[in-house]
């Protein structure tokens, strides 16, 4: 099968045809253009109705989360100024102090340690999914053993701890208890809390807590409680405990709550004007679930979006839309990103706070503005477009953020789009008819004009005498000229073709006197930029000092003579020495071995060529009576040769080493030859070096000559 030509499809329309393609065409590329600054400015339209809700729905929940952290700190201070809460941290303290004699029997301690090898080890097991050493997480203290003896590690039948005012065993603690719980319990149940504790400020141990967890009685300065956020900030109360301050822990995993976050705002109780100790409201994310999902009514956000609340370490602070709703579909998304181990936890904890990650843009972004909208992705991996507002509360780094699928918002786009090209084919339709009736009515002359020039071609005449003879009855003027003015223009084109090729010639012949022989090729071939580039070359130098003032002051024949002769001499000793020139320029004269023809002996060549030179240049003097002398520089290293396009042609080398050996050059004494250390590291004995560095550069030294000639090399 013959192969089509390109073109060929076009060549065979007629006039008609492609004026009628144009017309189309024109009104196609029209169409296109409005429907789709149309569809633009309905999708800017969208998005800047989209950023306005977004931004407005986060500014109000961050505005509600902000409020309802601060009515946190004030009902911590409210706790913490009140006589009562100073006489109740004192009262704990001391009834604690007295369980810690007499020592323990070993039945309470079985007691302990079964409860948490069968209860507290399995739970933290299952959330973490790796085992968990039981010994550390049992309290070591008398008191805290006898405390949760009493108080944690109770039978499943027996009522909630937090329920029980007394369980009867005759201590001073019990009976503390008995009197001051029912009060805390009920303000940890009315404010919506966790837990409510305690904190000594002598020795730093939970005297109380409403919850009965396995952090009762233990020391937050040492053991298994030391490290978490409730010790953080009582630590840094006690460095500073001042009335009136209230501080605020982000959410963490303690083991004392099974792993499951928490948060806790923490302030320093006096009594007598002394520091009694640390009252801490414990917090989880329920309160600022509900801020941000409005209480679970998604009426107002749509199908896909929702609202959260980040924190600076990249995860949620607030349970995500999703796994409220479903949380079986939401850990099984194909499209999040979750880990085993963060799934775990989410299931066995039903929480998304601390284990979600979010897309690391939304915190990059909330580092750079208070408030903008970004396309990211939600916790689960889904393209939204999400508007974020970062949050004013002291002690935490947290972010309100809302957000709505990009499928959610394109898709009154598409359903605009799909109706748009409807219409646009109808259009296109009506205008194909019309086009191809106008065009063949316009076009009807131009085909007897054809028929003419293709009559003539065959004939071979000329094209204005066949029109003129054929056409002269019946055809316009404007068709007679056409023809003439085509004989014309070829006559022209083919005289102009003929001064480009000359001209072509004359340039190549000028090129090949100064160009390198391997560039001069590839000049021809058609390269416009050539460029090569050698990683380890050797660049020598040679400023051949007093050539500016013999060309001033000598007579100008003399002169270009002169230069003439030294440039000859200077080509041939670079040639016999395996060296390119690169330029001239000035009184200097830069050569490089080893670039276009990578060999391993390129630094002592270029130094043999520089000495060499040196002596040549001596003896011309001699000859010639001028007053010339040389300085070389020489330096190895990445070398660029280049010869760029344009109407000014420039053959040139750039580099590290072309620079170094220019300052060398320029640094160099008259007859001194001046090497890198890089270029002296590579010279055979053969050569005679210097022993002290140069004057102006310690990493140079003078090569002073060579006890045998060099050449070769591989």
């Amino acid at each position: 099968m013959a192969r089509r030509r390109p073109g060929g499809i076009t060549r065979n329309l007629s006039i008609a045809t492609r004026v009628a393609l144009l017309i189309v065409l024109v009104a196609i590329v029209s169409l296109a253009i409005t429907a789709a600054i149309g569809l633009q400015r309905g999708s800017d339209l969208v998005d800047e109705v989209l950023r306005e809700r977004l931004e407005t729905v986060a500014a109000s929940r961050g505005d509600e989360v902000e409020r309802a952290m601060r009515g946190l700190r004030s009902r911590a201070l409210a706790l913490a100024a009140s006589p009562a809460t100073a006489e109740a941290i004192a009262a704990f303290s001391a009834a604690t102090a007295e369980l810690d004699e007499p020592p323990v029997t070993p039945e309470i301690e079985d007691r302990v340690t079964q409860y948490y090898a069968d209860v507290v080890a399995p739970h933290l097991e299952e959330v973490r999914g790796t085992p968990v050493s039981l010994p550390s997480l049992i309290p070591a203290t008398d008191a805290a053993l006898r405390l949760q003896d009493a108080w944690v590690a109770v039978d499943d039948d027996v009522d909630d701890p937090a329920l029980v005012d007394d369980v009867g065993d005759g201590t001073t603690w019990s009976a503390v208890h008995a009197a001051l719980h029912p009060a805390y319990r009920q303000i940890v149940q009315a404010g919506g809390f966790t837990d409510l504790q305690f904190v000594s400020a002598s020795d730093e141990r939970i005297v109380y807590t409403v919850d009965k967890g396995i952090d009762l009685g233990t020391s937050l300065a040492v053991g298994p409680h030391s490290g978490g956020v409730l010790a953080s900030l009582v630590a840094e109360i006690r460095r500073d405990p001042r009335p009136g301050t209230a501080l605020v822990g982000d959410f963490s995993r303690p083991s004392a709550t099974g792993d499951r976050p928490v948060g806790v705002v923490a302030s320093p109780v006096f009594l007598d004007g002394q520091f009694e100790g640390v009252v801490a409201l414990q917090f989880d994310a329920t309160e600022l679930t509900a801020i941000m999902t409005d209480d679970g009514d998604w009426s107002q956000f749509g199908d896909t979006a929702q609202a959260y609340v980040i924190s600076s370490d990249g995860t949620m602070r607030s349970d995500a839309r999703g796994f409220i709703e479903d949380p079986a579909e939401y850990l099984a998304s194909p499209t999040s990103s979750l880990t085993d181990d963060q799934a775990r936890a989410m299931a066995a904890l039903d929480t998304t706070v601390v284990f979600n990650p979010v897309d690391p843009q939304l915190v990059t972004s909330v580092g750079a503005a208070d408030a903008a909208t970004i396309n990211a992705r939600s916790p689960i991996g889904l393209e939204v477009v999400a508007a974020h507002r970062a949050l004013d509360i002291d002690g935490l780094s947290w972010t309100a953020v809302a957000e709505v699928g990009r499928t959610e918002v394109n898709a009154p786009l598409r359903g605009y789009a799909r109706d748009l090209l409807i219409a646009m084919a109808v259009f296109v339709v009506l205008v194909t008819f019309l086009a191809v009736a106008w065009a063949t009515r316009l076009v009807a002359p131009l085909r007897i004009v054809s028929q003419r020039l293709r009559t003539a071609r065959q004939r071979g005449t000329a094209i204005g005498d066949e029109a003129s003879e054929e056409l002269r009855p019946s055809a316009p003027k404007e068709f007679l000229d056409l023809a003439s003015d085509i004989d014309v223009m070829l006559e022209r084109l083919d005289q102009r073709q003929r001064d480009i090729d000359r001209r072509t010639a004359e340039r190549m012949a000028l090129l090949r006197q100064f160009l390198p022989t391997r560039v001069l090729r590839r000049a021809e071939a058609g390269e416009q930029d050539v460029i090569d580039q050698a990683d380890n070359a050797t660049v020598a130098v040679i400023v051949i000092r007093g050539l500016g003032d013999l060309v001033r002051e000598s007579a100008r024949d003399h002169a270009r003579d002169l230069l003439d002769l030294v440039v000859d001499e200077l080509d041939d000793i670079a040639q016999r020495h395996g060296l390119e020139r690169i330029r001239l320029s000035g009184d200097a004269y830069h050569a490089v071995a080893g670039a276009s023809r990578p060999v391993l002996d390129h630094a002592p060549r270029a130094v043999a060529f520089a000495l060499d030179v040196r002596t040549a240049i001596e003896h011309l003097v001699d000859d010639a009576d001028a007053p010339l002398a040389t300085s070389a520089g020489i330096a190895s290293g990445r070398v660029v040769l280049g010869l760029t396009s344009g109407a000014r042609l420039v053959y040139d080398g750039w580099g590290p080493a072309v620079d170094r050996a220019t300052e060398l050059a320029r640094t160099a004494a008259v007859h001194e030859v001046l090497v890198d250390v890089d270029v002296r590291s590579h010279l055979p004995a053969g050569f005679s070096v210097g022993d002290e560095p140069a004057r102006h550069d310690e990493r140079a030294v003078a090569v002073i000559g060579m006890a045998a000639p060099t050449g070769g090399g591989t």
